[in-house]
């Protein structure tokens, strides 16, 4: 009986002449494969962004490119052994290297107890639209960190002058399961800004937040996502809505939703203390993800130039 026993014995790659051994090598290739595929693997759904976001002048007459960047780690925080591999990428034409064993679907990518790993990225071009969804398989604790920051290199500099600066670094949900079709989804309350503090301070002080919001169909159709947005407190009235149709395996962002402060804070209990506020509501005909981004373009040093906000599942 083929044992992983033997199966370690043989791990120096497939040979090219003894046919036995070669026959072995592929048994054990197919054993650790079953092997993972029947142990308890979770789909871990993570957003990737790597989208430009302009360039700035420095007051030493330098040029900084920007643009926003993720990353993604993973810890395993329990007593047994962990591990992943790659299942998919979806979204902005992106796809799986698979020259690079690395990459691979089959390659399971273990993660000892007490120990943490940076999951590097397996397709050559950046997506377009600046947006993918990741997938990967997981087994045992794992726990997933991911992020996005404002990232700047210094145009035309070499050196470690080039280095990437990150600025503002948030943490973006990651998601074990899809929302079911049908359902709906809420993220808030969302600060827009303060139309008050203007009054006492420039325009940009008022901290006016420019609202995303991303999407990700998870069926094997084309998805109707419907976007309704609530403004103020103990209001049931819709104050924006917006149909979004997306195909099938694929993510999008509606990037700065028409929500005018100005507006938004004339509706009844929209201004709070703490600013002015909005719930954003989701719901797809299709398995989906979402959550929801509000970017300060216009901010001063110190302040965060962004913001996420995950989906909560209605009850």
């Amino acid at each position: 009986m083929l044992t992983t026993k033997h199966c370690n014995e043989h791990r120096t790659g497939p040979p090219e002449r003894d046919a036995r051994r070669l026959i072995l090598w592929l048994s054990c290739l197919l054993l650790g494969y079953a092997t993972r595929m029947n142990a308890q693997e979770t789909l871990l759904y993570v957003p990737f962004v790597d989208a430009p976001n302009g360039s700035v002048t420095l007051a030493d007459g330098s040029t900084v490119g920007q643009r926003w960047l993720s990353s993604l780690t993973l810890f395993n925080n329990g007593s047994t052994a962990a591990s992943w591999r790659w299942v998919a990428a979806y979204g902005g034409g992106v796809q799986l290297g698979n020259a690079d064993p690395y990459c691979m679907t089959s390659t399971a990518h273990n993660v000892p107890q007490g120990t943490g790993t940076s999951v590097g990225i397996c397709f050559p071009d950046k997506p377009t639209g600046g947006l993918a969804m990741l997938v990967l398989g997981t087994t045992g604790p794992l726990l997933p960190n991911a992020t996005v920051s404002r990232v700047r290199t210094v145009i035309g500099c070499q050196g470690p002058g080039g280095l990437l600066i990150p600025q503002g670094r948030v943490p973006v949900p990651t998601f074990t399961s899809l929302f079911p079709a049908g359902s709906t989804v809420t993220a808030g309350e969302i600060d827009l800004g303060d139309t008050g503090f203007g009054r006492c301070a420039s325009q940009n002080q008022r901290y006016p937040r420019r609202v995303n919001v991303t999407m990700f169909n998870a069926g094997d159709a084309q998805a109707s996502f419907q976007i309704a947005v609530r403004a103020g407190v103990n209001s049931s009235s819709t104050y924006y809505q917006q149909t979004v149709y997306i195909p099938a395996h694929d993510i999008v962002q509606v990037n700065s939703l028409p929500l005018n402060l100005d507006d938004v804070a004339q509706q009844p209990a929209a201004t709070t203390a703490g600013g002015t506020i909005v719930w954003i509501l989701i719901t797809a005909d299709q398995p989906y993800l979402s959550y929801v981004s509000t970017i300060f373009d216009d901010g001063e040093p110190g302040a965060m130039p962004m913001e996420v906000y995950p989906m909560h599942l209605s009850n």
